[in-house]
């Protein structure tokens, strides 16, 4: 098993525009619930 950093930005990308449609949601989630980062949803204009 892998563990996360101590430090440092990470970024998941996809072709989905929106986080919902996406399986990002649900690793965002887990880290959220898991390990307590800050996420945040970069949308286009």
């Amino acid at each position: 098993m892998s563990a996360l950093p101590g430090s440092g930005t990470a970024a998941l990308l996809c072709v989905e525009r929106d986080p919902e449609a996406c399986h990002r949601s649900l690793i965002a989630q887990r880290l959220t619930e898991q390990h307590h980062v800050t996420i945040e949803h970069l949308r286009p204009l």
